[in-house]
C-alpha cells in the first residue's frame, strides 16, 4: 500500500491528534492511569491574544479517594519540515509556563534537509526539558521515536490551566468543569 499525500496543514493537523490520543501519551508514562479522565484539544485556530499556545494540549483529571481531583496538562506543538529550528524550541518554552508537560512533536521523514537541524533542536530541548517526538510519517501506524522525555512540574503560572480552559469551546470547557468537581 503507498501512503496516500499529506499536502496541506489540515490533513497535519488531523493525523497530529490522532496521533498524540494513540502514542504520544504512551511517552508520559504512568500520569494517566486507568482512573484519569483524558481529553486531547485542538487550539490550531483558537484566538490567542497574548499567550502562546501549544497546537494541541492533553487534559487528564485523576481523581484518587475523596481528595480533590488533579489535572495534569501537557501541550503539544506540531513541526512540520520547514518550521524545524531552534526558534521551535524557543516557542515550547514560551508555552511551559501554561503546562505540565511541553512536547515538540517533529514530523521529520529521513533524509529531508530539516534532518540537519535536529541535534540542534535536541540539544536545546533537553537543556530546557521540553519533550522531542520525531514521527517519521503519520500514516502506516505513526512510525515514531521519544528523542527526549519532558519535565515534568507544576505550570508556573498557576493560572495556566484556567487561562487555557477560557479559550476553549463551551463543550470541552463544560467537560473539563465537569471532571474538576469532587
Amino acid at each position: 500500500m503507498v501512503p496516500l499525500p499529506i499536502d496541506n496543514e489540515l490533513d497535519h493537523t488531523h493525523y497530529a491528534r490522532h496521533f498524540i490520543e494513540k502514542y504520544a501519551l504512551k511517552h508520559i508514562g504512568g500520569r494517566y492511569p486507568e482512573h484519569s479522565d483524558f481529553i486531547t484539544l485542538d487550539l490550531t485556530q483558537q484566538r490567542r491574544s497574548g499567550y502562546c499556545f501549544p497546537d494541541f494540549v492533553a487534559f487528564a483529571v485523576t481523581r484518587s479517594g475523596e481528595s480533590k481531583p488533579r489535572q495534569t496538562l501537557c501541550g503539544f506543538e506540531l513541526k512540520v519540515p520547514a518550521g524545524i529550528s531552534i526558534n521551535a524550541v524557543e516557542q515550547a518554552c514560551r508555552q511551559k509556563p501554561l503546562l505540565n508537560a511541553a512536547y515538540l512533536i517533529l514530523l521529520l521523514p529521513a533524509g529531508v534537509p530539516a534532518e540537519a537541524h535536529l541535534s540542534q533542536v535536541r540539544r536545546a530541548a533537553r537543556s530546557h526539558g521540553i519533550g522531542l517526538i520525531r514521527v517519521r510519517e503519520w500514516l502506516q501506524g505513526g512510525r515514531h521515536e521519544l528523542l527526549e522525555p519532558a519535565q515534568f512540574s507544576a505550570p508556573l503560572d498557576p493560572d495556566g490551566p484556567e487561562i487555557i480552559k477560557s479559550y476553549l469551546p463551551g463543550p470541552e470547557r463544560a467537560i473539563l468543569h465537569r471532571w474538576m468537581m469532587p
